[in-house]
């Protein structure tokens, strides 16, 4: 017992005046490598756990194409906080993720197809819940099958509501392009009398006085769609109602 102070004594006078490195030389020396090693993943594992249970789990996930954060009037996170607040969903454990880091052009270019690459994998993977983005754009994508048929996940009353919105596709034009493997001119979506089979996949919120905060000046023909593959539908549904409120 007697010798174990003594050891003690000796380590506190060496530890008052010595250096980091010294201290790190130490205890290298003292206790070993392999134990050192050990206590520094338990402390990198235990850290990590910590982060993992503490930090707030996501409720939905959502892209905004071209959205200028520079020029928009509302910032992403202020739109995501306001979302969950209606919804009384507590900011502290729970959050909403807007990615507004995708710039798309309509025109064919070889940067722009690099981007389309990128985002067809996000979307068709079900990493977003929705995209919200112009319908030049979108309307190329709703072709690849990457959005839900808007009837199938929405209310009856709802589908009231939203109807005079829905922008379609045509399936018989889906079927013909997959099927010969090329290119068909793609019908106008606001106009489903001229499809043989119209399917309502996207709708038009260019009206909504949030997407105006959004787009600003280019909020014509801004268009939402929902991601069958994403894990939050209904709250993605939810989000729909609180952008483009209709009573």
């Amino acid at each position: 017992m007697a010798l174990r102070e003594e050891i003690r004594k000796k380590q506190e006078e060496y530890f008052a005046t010595a250096t980091i490195w010294q201290k790190i030389s130490y205890l290298i020396q003292y206790y070993g490598v392999r134990t050192l090693l050990i206590g520094a993943a338990l402390l990198f594992i235990g850290s990590f756990i910590y982060h993992h249970l503490t930090d707030p789990d996501t409720v939905l996930n959502g892209t905004f194409v071209n959205y200028d954060t520079n020029r928009a009037s509302i910032k992403p996170e202020e739109l995501a906080n306001n979302f969950l607040s209606t919804q009384k969903i507590d900011t502290n454990e729970y959050t909403a993720e807007f990615y507004t880091n995708i710039r798309m052009q309509s025109a064919e270019t070889s940067a722009n197809r690099q981007i389309d690459s990128s985002f067809s994998t996000q979307i068709g993977s079900g990493v977003f819940d929705f995209t919200v983005c112009p319908l030049d754009i979108l309307k190329t994508y709703a072709y690849g099958n990457y959005f839900v048929d808007l009837t199938t996940i929405l209310s009856k009353e709802q589908i009231k509501t939203y109807e005079p919105y829905f922008l379609y596709i045509d399936m018989e034009v889906l079927a013909e392009r997959h099927n010969k493997l090329k290119d068909i001119p793609l019908p106008d979506p606001q106009k489903p009398e001229d499809m043989g089979k119209p399917i309502p996949v996207m709708l038009n919120v260019s009206s909504s006085s949030i997407i105006q905060e959004i787009y600003g000046e280019d909020a014509s023909n801004i268009c939402y769609a929902i991601i069958p593959k994403g894990e939050h539908g209904e709250n993605a549904i939810k989000f729909l109602e609180y952008i483009f409120p209709k009573s």
